[in-house]
């Protein structure tokens, strides 16, 4: 029978170059041969300790998923904008347009007939009225000092009277 050869440095590399791989090579890169030498040496100490390995993985795993979860958690919009990012002159337009200081309150409601035909009817338009009246009056929020509950007209400012045409056009 014959002998177990030891493969030659032929077949640890695709091309015909195979000083870059070998660690005993002078004239390999250093980086290469640090390369080459290190992850050597952690596959056999992850090979000699496979057990261990396994479970310091899967605790760090489990320690750093668990912080993960568990970490409050911050919606900036500005945080990781430069100074002079577009962006950052767009959101301070829009809080300039709101006319607010702070997130900008806005409420969008698309009306849309059920028949896919045109919204310019008397029905439907009185219907639409009716939806602004009740955001309008039935919609409230807290007061900035938390004592009342204001109607939509009383809390909001600057740009809220945007579906007027809707009313006026009916």
């Amino acid at each position: 029978m014959d002998k177990p050869r030891k493969p030659d440095d032929s077949s640890l590399s695709s091309g015909s170059d195979t000083s870059v791989i070998s660690a005993d090579n002078p004239s390999a890169a250093p980086v290469l041969r640090f390369m080459h030498t290190f992850y050597g040496k952690f596959g056999a100490l992850v090979a000699r300790h496979a057990v261990a390995t396994i479970v310091i993985t899967t605790l760090l795993t489990v320690i750093f998923g668990v912080i993960t979860a568990t970490t409050k958690k911050e919606s900036d919009l500005l945080a990781y904008a430069p100074t002079n990012a577009r962006s950052r002159v767009e959101y301070n337009t829009y809080q300039e347009f709101f006319d607010n200081h702070g997130q900008g309150i806005t409420i969008f409601v698309l009306v849309t007939p059920k028949d896919n035909q045109t919204m310019i009817r008397n029905d439907h338009l009185n219907q639409t009225v009716q939806v602004l009246d009740t955001i309008y009056n039935k919609f409230k929020m807290p007061s900035e000092d938390g004592t009342k509950l204001q109607t939509f007209p009383e809390f909001c400012r600057g740009f809220c009277q945007i579906n007027e045409p809707v009313r006026q056009f009916y």
